[in-house]
């Protein structure tokens, strides 16, 4: 009986997890487009640079499975960008990540219609997203997924 007790108790409160908090720092343009007499080089493409950090708030450590950086305009998917990890991040501590993806040019030609028009007229809006997935385990008894996206 007092193994149970102790077990609920510490269920509620050492072992309760929480999902990491995700943050992004900055965003950059390492190579942006290249023009040749008045059109896209489709030879080159656009590489972005992308700070994060990840804070975890668990008493035990966070083991991030993957990162994907996406570009969206509109509704259609520019580009996706996967960046394999298997990071794990201490408890109560914040990892900052640096991730490179790069927009292929003639995919964002392709799926953003009347491009060179919002270019040359009033810019091109460009959402960028990060989505991370992993796994909190403490003592492999208790365990929580965490899927962070943020905008």
């Amino acid at each position: 009986m007092l193994i149970a007790v102790t077990f609920i108790v510490l269920s509620l409160t050492v072992f309760h997890l929480h999902n990491p908090k995700l943050t992004v720092d900055s965003i950059s343009f390492i190579q942006g487009l290249e023009f040749v007499r008045g059109k896209v080089n489709t030879n080159r493409n656009v590489t972005v640079s992308v700070q994060i950090s990840l804070h975890n708030p668990n008493p035990a450590s966070f083991k991030v499975r993957y990162v994907r950086l996406f570009f969206r305009h509109g509704e259609s998917v520019v580009t996706g960008e996967s960046i394999q990890r298997s990071e794990t991040i201490p408890a109560k501590q914040t990892v900052k990540m640096s991730l490179t993806a790069e927009i292929v040019t003639t995919k964002l030609l392709a799926s953003v219609p009347g491009f060179m028009d919002d270019l040359n007229g009033r810019g091109v809006e460009l959402k960028s997203s990060v989505e991370i997935r992993g796994i909190v385990k403490i003592m492999k008894i208790s365990k929580k997924s965490a899927h962070l996206m943020i905008d």
